[in-house]
């Protein structure tokens, strides 16, 4: 098997995501394993078999970060004494992988081919979606209906469209690709929008929005910033669940509290960061110097996740943890910047950045591993502008 096709196997295998998330709650018979895991640990094999065979296509950079991803993972793991820290770990260590698959066997071709293949994967999720929103998969939570879908959980849902919506409408958004890419990604991408809409799940809106407005600022499209800036509002101001958390927000920044105090801003976001951070921080030095292990964020306030990609990389792994996350993220962006490469990886970009950005109010590389998977598609897509012409 030649590069390219081991390539074009990475970027099916990556946008696979979007099935697999439809499969937690299927088991293979007679084991009670879910379908999904066991899909995750072959597209993980794939990729550390790819990276492997094609290894010195890694730039040094790109190959200096994911290994020290992989230390940072091992360090976690020994330290840590969590019940789901295996989980966790794999969690974490199926985005690295990914990257460093398509970074090794990245051309032309596939930056081109990846954001169809998850618009064409995407086709399934978003059209059953579709279907579902007449029937009863919708949850009250915190006070609204919120439409759950064909996911088990509200958040699968939501970020997967997430992903679709930005993936699909940045490349409707981005000048450089063929028109035919960018109509079937704009019809896709708006279709996403409808369920993720229905779902009133604010950290999906504030990905999709950061992507594709990156995106067009990138390319420098400021008439296109403005219509979708008033088109992002109107969607807003539109969607009841959206409008009312949305409106909760604004008179918070406007120093009104919520009806049920400060800690409940963010459906209870600040009351999950500001507790567990305490009890973080009366912990002994060396467990705040080098974190609580893999899953360490169990043992604060709850049991809970702590919402915060950010604070979850702190409490598991120290300051490393969301120093080495902010590093890996930028630095693929200067790459490709000082490449001259900017434009072209315009989309690629503003997925990182919307990452980025999304993961300071949710722990999106922890739980949501079509989010993670994007984000390491992304970097390693960038990292490949460091490449000589010739290997690329």
């Amino acid at each position: 098997m030649n590069r390219r096709a081991a390539g074009l196997l990475v970027v099916g295998a990556a946008a696979s995501r979007l099935w697999l998330d439809l499969c937690t709650s299927v088991v293979l018979p007679g084991t009670g394993v879910s379908v999904a895991h066991v899909g995750t640990l072959a597209v993980m094999a794939l990729c550390v078999a790819v990276a492997v065979h094609w290894r010195k296509n890694l730039s040094t950079s790109m190959g200096a970060l994911c290994a020290g991803w992989l230390l940072m993972l091992v360090v976690g793991a020994l330290r840590a004494d969590a019940a789901g820290a295996a989980v966790v770990g794999l969690r974490y260590a199926s985005g690295v992988v990914v990257g460093m698959a398509v970074a090794a066997t990245w051309t032309r071709v596939h930056r081109r081919v990846w954001p169809m293949a998850m618009i064409a994967a995407a086709l399934f999720p978003v059209g059953l979606s579709l279907l579902m929103l007449s029937g009863d998969r919708w949850l009250e939570l915190h006070d609204t209906w919120r439409f759950i879908g064909p996911y088990s959980v509200l958040h699968a849902l939501a970020m997967a469209m997430a992903v679709v919506a930005a993936v699909g409408v940045g490349v409707a958004a981005d000048s450089q690709r063929p028109g035919l890419a960018r109509g079937a990604g704009l019809a896709v991408g708006l279709c996403a929008l409808i369920p993720l809409g229905a779902s009133a799940t604010r950290s999906g809106v504030v990905l999709v929005g950061t992507a594709v407005l990156v995106t067009a600022a990138v390319q420098r499209r400021w008439r296109l910033l403005g219509v979708l800036a008033v088109a992002a509002v109107l969607g807003v101001v539109a969607v009841p669940g959206l409008r009312v958390r949305t409106v909760e927000l604004v008179l918070a920044l406007g120093g009104q509290a919520p009806e049920r105090g400060w800690e409940w801003l963010g459906t209870g976001r600040v009351a999950i960061w500001t507790r567990s951070w305490a009890a973080f921080s009366e912990l002994p030095l060396m467990d705040r110097a080098l974190g609580t292990g893999l899953a360490g964020y169990e043992t604060f306030w709850k049991a809970k996740e702590p919402h915060s990609e950010y604070l979850s990389l702190m409490y598991q792994f120290g300051p490393a943890g969301p120093l080495l996350f902010v590093v890996t993220g930028v630095s693929a962006i200067v790459v490709a910047v000082r490449k001259r490469r900017a434009s072209e990886s315009a989309l690629f970009i503003g997925l990182v950045v919307a990452t980025l950005v999304t993961s300071l109010v949710g722990s999106t590389l922890l739980v949501r591993l079509v989010v993670s998977w994007v984000f390491w598609v992304a970097v390693g897509v960038l990292f490949t502008a460091a490449l000589p012409a010739s290997t690329e």
